[in-house]
């Protein structure tokens, strides 16, 4: 196909491009190279009509003829759409912001929210989804619906803003609700996605929070999702951690060795992570269970999970089993990553320090169990932690340990 390169008309230009573009479509067999070829030759038909009309909608200069403001829109939102695929965030964003001064319609103002999105322009990019909402949320399919909240929602969850982000997300919950139950689009995957998103999300946002769902609408929806996608390993950890509320142990547990199941068949390893992390706190915390706790930590450890609350109930395991060389481990661990963690009190610090200090002590490293029994201390008193550094100090009174290198280090 063929284009006169030297056309005056720029509507010709553009229909070849859309034609172009068509073609691209209707026969995804073609080979690479013809699709590219074809590809260059339909953006290059865009940009001689933009230009065209260029002239005459915006410079006032150009053929009466192109006097075509609508169309002169729906090329910059062509065109938006090619720069966009090439990553040219910031030309499709000045495109389709140029053609909507001539044209306003739902889908260039969708492109440029899609180009927000893309260029992680956040803040943009929600100010563009809430006005996309606003002004054209009844030309919408439902798809487009759900599509849009959920990325208002997941924009709103990472610029930390969460009472908006729970607006949309309770708006998009109701809307899933609202539709029959005999309607194909509770099983469409788009939508059950997003459904999925909003779910997990609103658990976020509540732990951020700390404002809470009743646990009967909680398990409602939970068990909504799980009809839809049972081997969803975050919306089987979002159900168990409802069962703990509950206290209903059993269920919880069960939910989690179903995610570690799925999340390992599909390689998501930080949901493997966190589930053998929940399990190790419910074994611990709540079922007294020391020896399968410390098992589900180290396991959680091992596939690479640094969070410091993990390290802290490994160094909780390991001392209470009178595990030494673990506790010793993982208590290093935790003050490594200690100041990674907010949040994290005194008190908890000094645990760390005298659980470390003991273990040492029992391993006959006296000078260690000595210094890190006195952070302890200095943290937080205790008389167990007072008791050992005794202990500690007398062993190396008696050993003599490290007296030439600590005056001569100073330590």
């Amino acid at each position: 196909m063929d284009v006169n390169p030297e056309t005056s008309e720029a509507m010709e230009a553009y229909n070849a491009g859309v034609e172009i573009n068509g073609m691209i479509s209707q026969y995804p067999q073609m080979s690479e190279f013809e699709k590219e070829r074809l590809t260059q030759l339909k953006r290059d038909c865009y940009t001689i009509a933009y230009h065209l009309y260029h002239k005459t909608v915006v410079e006032k200069i150009g053929d009466p003829f192109n006097e075509d403001p609508h169309t002169f829109a729906m090329c910059c939102h062509n065109l938006a759409i090619e720069l966009t695929q090439q990553e040219k965030y910031d030309e499709a964003i000045a495109m389709t912001t140029q053609g909507m001064e001539y044209g306003y319609f739902m889908y260039i103002l969708q492109n440029r929210f899609s180009a927000y999105l893309e260029a992680g322009y956040l803040e943009e990019a929600v100010d563009d989804g809430e006005k996309l909402m606003e002004d054209f949320m009844n030309e919408m399919d439902s798809v487009t619906y759900f599509n849009i909240a959920d990325h208002l929602c997941n924009s709103y969850m990472e610029l930390k803003d969460y009472e908006p982000a729970m607006e949309w997300i309770n708006l998009g919950l109701e809307n899933y609700y609202s539709l029959d139950a005999t309607d194909p689009l509770l099983s469409n995957p788009e939508i059950v996605r997003c459904f999925t998103n909003f779910y997990i999300n609103k658990a976020k946002v509540e732990e951020q929070t700390g404002v809470k769902t009743d646990i009967t609408t909680a398990s409602k929806e939970a068990d909504q999702i799980l009809e839809e996608m049972p081997d969803n390993p975050s919306v089987l950890i979002s159900r168990s951690n409802i069962f703990l509320e509950e206290e209903n142990y059993e269920k919880a547990l069960e939910c989690l060795q179903y995610a570690i199941h799925f999340a390992s068949e599909q390689n998501k390893v930080r949901s493997v992570q966190v589930a053998l992390y929940n399990m190790g706190y419910i074994q611990v915390a709540k079922l007294k269970d020391e020896t399968l706790a410390l098992e589900s930590f180290e396991q959680s450890i091992a596939l690479g999970n640094e969070d410091f609350w993990c390290y802290y109930w490994a160094v909780h395991c390991g001392y209470h089993l009178q595990e030494n060389e673990k506790t010793v481990e993982f208590a290093l661990m935790a003050l490594q990553v200690l100041r990674q963690q907010q949040g994290v009190t005194e008190d908890i610090i000094a645990e760390i320090y005298e659980h470390l200090g003991t273990a040492q002590l029992d391993l006959g490293q006296y000078t260690y169990a000595e210094e890190n029994l006195k952070k302890s201390i200095h943290y937080n008193h205790s008389s167990i932690a007072e008791d050992n550094l005794k202990t500690a100090e007398a062993e190396n009174s008696r050993n003599g340990s490290g007296g030439f290198f600590r005056k001569m280090f100073g330590k």
